[in-house]
């Protein structure tokens, strides 16, 4: 999937990831940029419930 970048600076993620990530409007993404690709990770609301999860 491709997005654009708005004039201020800004991008949207497809329905489809947030939908499969559960992602809604005020949780929180992580930028990690490692040089030569960005990964963008999404943060649990309960990343303790996360992790009992497993």
């Amino acid at each position: 999937m491709m997005t654009s970048i708005t004039k201020r600076w800004q991008t949207v993620i497809p329905a489809p990831i947030r939908k499969r990530h559960a992602i809604r409007e005020g949780d929180y993404l992580v930028w990690l940029d490692d040089g030569e690709t960005i990964k963008v990770i999404p943060v649990p609301a309960d990343p303790v419930t996360l992790r009992q999860s497993y």
